[in-house]
């Protein structure tokens, strides 16, 4: 079976750099618009069905040009993150932003004399706190301190594997305090 090219048309730039390239099928129906950079660079795809716009992946590159990461989304939802190693090769593919940054921790932080110093009630906190290629230590700071948090409730519960706890006042500290004993140390910032 021979397939028909599709039809392609450019968009330039007043410097005549490509902007875009819309490509239709045979029957002149648009069915994607690729974007470019000022460098020419692809940035993204959009995929066109019936009108409509079904899915975009746009490209993250390094200053060399080569895609490091791309993100794949449909009916505007992100679908997945992938990660390519500097060859372009495929390394891991991913959820979500949290899940990006906890696989990039992992990556730079390869040591159990290495600590992160992060929000103790964010997602990521919550996310390395179960992660078993967790290498590293984490050092979460609490401004404030609600025992019945998914975070909190682990820390009281003696799970985690922590190098302390930070505290902003002394209200946090106190009920910190109630963790059970000698299971993390626990300091007060700028009290």
């Amino acid at each position: 079976m021979v397939r028909e090219a599709l039809r392609r048309k450019l968009f330039l730039r007043a410097d005549q750099t490509v902007r875009q390239i819309f490509s239709y099928d045979r029957n002149q129906v648009l069915i994607q618009v690729d974007v470019f950079s000022p460098e020419e660079q692809l940035m993204a795809t959009q995929y066109i069905k019936n009108g409509n716009q079904v899915s975009t992946e746009d490209f993250f590159r390094k200053s060399d040009h080569s895609v490091v990461i791309s993100k794949e989304y449909r009916d505007n939802r992100l679908l997945n993150i992938q990660v390519r190693d500097r060859s372009g090769i495929l390394v891991s593919v991913l959820k979500d932003p949290i899940d990006l940054e906890r696989w990039w921790f992992n990556q730079k932080l390869t040591s159990s004399r290495d600590v992160l110093v992060l929000d103790g009630q964010s997602e990521l906190c919550h996310r390395l706190m179960t992660d078993s290629d967790r290498k590293f230590s984490l050092l979460p700071i609490f401004s404030t301190f609600d025992a019945k948090q998914p975070v909190e409730t682990d820390i009281l519960a003696g799970k985690g594997d922590f190098a302390g706890v930070l505290a902003v006042d002394q209200q946090v500290l106190a009920a910190l305090a109630t963790a059970p004993h000698g299971v993390f140390d626990i300091a007060v910032i700028g009290d």
